[in-house]
């Protein structure tokens, strides 16, 4: 006979495994629109398709100009945003973020801002930004900063 306790822990463990297959458990990353926690080729295109389609907010819009780009399948969990995928530091993402992305993937994710903004000059020689930012850069924080009042250091 089974008991009502493991009855309950294996119900617990089904439901624990069912929600968090649903969602990845990766950190969101700058540049990564798929949610896969990483940047690649894939990104850059949604990127490109997103300013494409006047920074629109129709997932189903920007995957649509992406798989006019290059023929795949694109999912998006985030779409870019201009404060967060600027890496040139203008204030807005546009052409040159996009090419700043490709040009970090081709120097194979160089942390060296004179390599990754030289090749972005090769790429598109109207691009004289430096990049500011990386992409694949974690966002947000996982710590809570903590205020004690009362103490007074020796």
């Amino acid at each position: 006979m089974i008991g009502k306790k493991y009855l309950l822990c294996c119900l617990i463990v089904v439901l624990f495994l069912g929600v968090f297959s649903e969602f990845p458990l990766y950190a969101h990353v700058r540049g990564d629109f798929d949610g896969n926690g990483v940047v690649n080729v894939s990104d850059v295109i949604l990127m490109l398709a997103w300013i494409q389609t006047r920074k629109s907010t129709d997932i189903t819009k920007v995957t649509g100009r992406a798989n006019e780009i290059l023929s795949d399948t694109y999912t998006v969990a985030y779409l870019p945003d201009n404060s967060i995928d600027d890496y040139d530091g203008n204030n807005t993402a546009d052409i040159s973020d996009v090419v700043l992305m490709l040009a970090w993937i081709q120097t194979r994710k160089s942390t060296d801002p004179v390599k990754v903004s030289a090749r972005a000059t090769e790429i598109l020689s109207t691009v004289v930004s430096t990049i500011g930012i990386f992409p694949e850069t974690e966002l947000g924080s996982s710590t809570i900063p903590i205020s004690i009042t009362g103490i007074t250091p020796n």
